[in-house]
Order: C-alpha cells, then structure tokens, then sequence
C-alpha cells in the first residue's frame, strides 16, 4: 500500500502542477453544457417565435367547428391548397377532416381527423408541437360538446358554433407549451451525450502523460527498475487518471445543474438523491474509461499516437445515446443495464424524469466492476511484458 499511495501521490502532483490544463479540465465542463444548452434555447425561441407568428394550414372540407376554431385563432391561416403543397412549403400541415364532422361531434360519434406534415421542412418540424396543441384544445371542445344544452336538453348547434368561433388560445399558452417540449427534447439527448463523451474525453490526456508520455521523457524506465510492484504501479496510475475523469463528470454535472436552476427560475428539479446517484453512475464510468485510456497509453509508442487511437473511443462512446433517443422509459429490457455506457444513459434519462430504479442502479454497478476489473487486469498483464510497454 505504501507503494501505490507513493504512484497516486506522484501522478496527482503531476497533474496538479500543470494548473492551467488542469482549471481547463474543471471550468471547461462547468460552462461548456450551459452554455450550449442557452443558446440552444435563445435560438429555438427565436425560430419558433417567427413561425408561430404565421402558421399556414390546409384543410380538406370548410364550414365545420374546426374550420371555425382554426380561423379563430389570429396566427393561423387557413390556405386553399391541396396536400401536395406540404412538398413546396406553402402550408405547414394538412388536416384531413370528415365531411359531417359537426354531426358527428354533435351526436357523439367516431370523426376522421388526420394531421400530415412534411418532416423534411424546419417549418413544419417547428409547429408540430402547436399542431398538436391546437388539436388537444379543440379535442377538449369535443368531449364537452354536452356543455351546450338547450331548453329541451339537446345539444344546440348554434350554441357550440358561437363558442368555437370565439375561442382564441393564448399566445403565451402556445409559445411555452411549444418551448416546453423542444427544450426537452434537446436537454434529454444533449446532457447524456456531454457526460458520457467527458467520461471518456475527460482522463485521456492524462493518462496518455503518465504512461506514453513517461516513455518519450525516459522517466519510465527508472521508475521500473526501482523494483515497485507493477499492480500498485497500474492501480495508482489508473486511480490518478480516474480522479481528473471523475472531476470534469462532475463539474459538467454541477454546470447542468445550475441550467436548471437558472432556466427553471430558481427551482431545483433533481433531488439531492438523484444527483449522489448520478454522480456515483458517472464515476463509475469514468474509471472504466480511464482504464481503456491507460490501456492505449500502454501500447502506444508516442503521445501522438495515443491520442489519434482515443479519438476513435471518444466517438463509439456516442453510439449509445443515438441508440436510446427513442427509448420508451417505462418499459427497458434489464439487459440494457448489464451492458457498459448503454446502462449509464440509460440510467442518466431514468434520473431526468425522476425515476429510481435501484434493480436497474445495481444492474449497472456490477456490469461496470467487472468491466473494470477484466481492463484492469489486463492493463497489469501488459504492464509485466517489456516488449508491450517499449515496443519500438
């Protein structure tokens, strides 16, 4: 033990002594998410602001509550077109509607109401949500058509058409329940794929230092020949790159935290066991990545190379979170935990929407230990070879 604490508080020291790479490491992942995730927010306002203002629909049949609910409303514009024109961006979607919708609403019977939308245009991708807020309104409408009853307790149709013609939503009501969910969308893929890639990114130069760069300065060799025992040797360097990994995951942890505040107004959406639990999800990673990166600092034979071969671990990193940006939440196969990075986002979009799952926490643990210990072990198995470690 006295052996690994002289390797740990050898390697600390030397990457504590470069201040200004190691305040980078810390204040760089700090603001690095807000920032991004502000401007993010600044432009989708922007945008959506614009299209909101004038939004463009088509639809197949007038004189109906919808036509009347639509026009109602003083940012939209009802065009005479066809759906064809979705493709030329005339109009932002298309509603296809029944012919006796009124009827059918009046009567409580079963209507076709269909919405299209050209996927391929920033216009229309931008007001689906509105779309789809419009639409919820006006099912509301529906459902409480029996709201107006005449005197001989039947559904006047003049009644429900003088409502429909005057009920206008709010535009503040539109733009947040529209901000609300394109904010989410970017804050659920954007914040997993920051931590996921600075586990990875976050212990690479250092430990690419402290073995291939060991090598270059010739200080590797005398350190062997002191005769230390090279499982301390591994450990206290891995533990040591481990340390700058978890650092920079947990200043990018703090700095999200701190967009959430800031966005929210104040409030504190994550609980303190939420962020202990992804703080210790996150540190686990970081170890398993620190590893892979003392592994390819080992085999390398220049600090260059080093890092042009962890350029390729830093990107398959990503791959996890592209897989899981459609997960359904409420129902992940258990296996996804059992599998390293996939289990960490996984567990990262579980704790964005307050779910604790200690099954799946456990899960997840075990996969990383073990993962950890097979790199370990055979970071130790390439450390004992000379033609490994001084390959020429």
């Amino acid at each position: 033990m006295p052996q690994f604490y002289i390797i740990f508080a050898k390697e600390l020291k030397s990457i504590v002594r470069d201040k200004k790479t190691f305040l980078i490491s810390i204040f760089l992942p700090f603001m690095l998410v807000p920032t991004i995730l502000f401007i993010i927010n600044f432009s989708s306002k922007i945008n959506q602001n614009k299209f909101l203002k004038n939004i463009n629909l088509g639809i197949s049949t007038k004189n109906n509550f919808f036509h009347d609910f639509c026009a109602a409303q003083s940012n939209i514009n009802i065009v005479d077109c066809d759906k064809k024109d979705l493709k030329t961006g005339k109009i932002s979607a298309y509603f296809t509607i029944d012919e006796a919708l009124d009827e059918k609403i009046i009567n409580n019977q079963p209507f076709k109401f269909e919405a299209e939308y050209d996927v391929s245009t920033l216009n229309s991708i931008t007001i689906i949500p509105s779309i789809k807020y419009y639409e919820s309104n006006f099912y509301e409408f529906c459902n409480n058509i029996s709201d107006f009853m005449d005197e001989n307790n039947k559904i006047s149709y003049e009644k429900a058409k003088n409502f429909i013609q005057s009920y206008e939503i709010s535009p503040n009501d539109l733009e947040n329940s529209n901000q609300y969910d394109i904010n989410n969308l970017y804050f659920s893929t954007l914040v997993p794929m920051m931590l996921v890639f600075y586990c990875c990114i976050g212990s690479s130069s250092h430990a690419c230092d402290m073995t291939v760069g060991e090598k270059e300065r010739g200080t590797l060799e005398p350190l062997l020949a002191t005769g230390t025992n090279r499982s301390f040797l591994v450990l206290g360097k891995l533990l040591a790159a481990s340390v700058t990994g978890v650092t920079s995951v947990v200043s990018t942890s703090v700095g999200l935290v701190m967009y959430k505040i800031i966005s929210s107004g104040g409030l504190i959406e994550f609980s303190l066991k939420e962020t202990i639990i992804l703080i210790i999800m996150i540190s686990f990673c970081s170890i398993f990545f620190a590893s892979l990166n003392l592994i390819i600092g080992i085999f390398s034979k220049t600090y260059k190379e080093a890092q042009i071969l962890i350029m390729p671990l830093s990107i398959l990193c990503l791959l996890p979170v592209y897989f899981t940006y459609f997960l359904n939440l409420s129902n992940i196969p258990d296996y996804y935990f059992w599998i390293p990075v996939l289990n960490l986002i996984c567990i990262i979009k579980e704790l964005l929407v307050n779910i604790i799952n200690i099954a799946h926490i456990c899960f997840t643990i075990l996969s990383f230990s073990i993962c950890i210990s097979i790199v370990y072990m055979l970071a130790i198995k390439m450390f004992n070879r000379e033609k490994v470690i001084f390959r020429m």
